[in-house]
């Protein structure tokens, strides 16, 4: 048998083989690209985290700034009544003092 025959022979092998070893070789390709990917985004992902976390701490410090402000407006309230009542009993004290 010379190869000639063991070429006609196997003719249908063949192309199955060279099919098998390209969509291995495609295979691994493949999934070297997607482990690549997932590293990546893994990265970006940890990029991201900690850009919400600095935006919470962001969040939290304008939370009491929002909080000592309202603080302020409340005392301001309550300053202008007791000034107003003030005001109101000095305006007292002077139409008696000028009868």
């Amino acid at each position: 048998m010379n190869i000639a025959d063991k070429l006609k022979s196997n003719i249908v092998v063949i192309p199955v083989v060279a099919s098998i070893v390209v969509g291995s070789f495609t295979g691994i390709k493949y999934v070297l690209n997607l482990t690549n990917t997932i590293n990546s985004n893994k990265e970006a992902m940890f990029i991201l985290q900690d850009k919400i976390n600095e935006q919470n701490e962001v969040i939290k410090k304008s939370n009491q700034d929002i909080s000592n402000i309202y603080g302020v407006i409340e005392t301001s309230k309550s300053i202008m009544e007791i000034m107003g009542g003030q005001l109101s009993d000095l305006e007292w004290e002077v139409r008696d003092l000028s009868r």
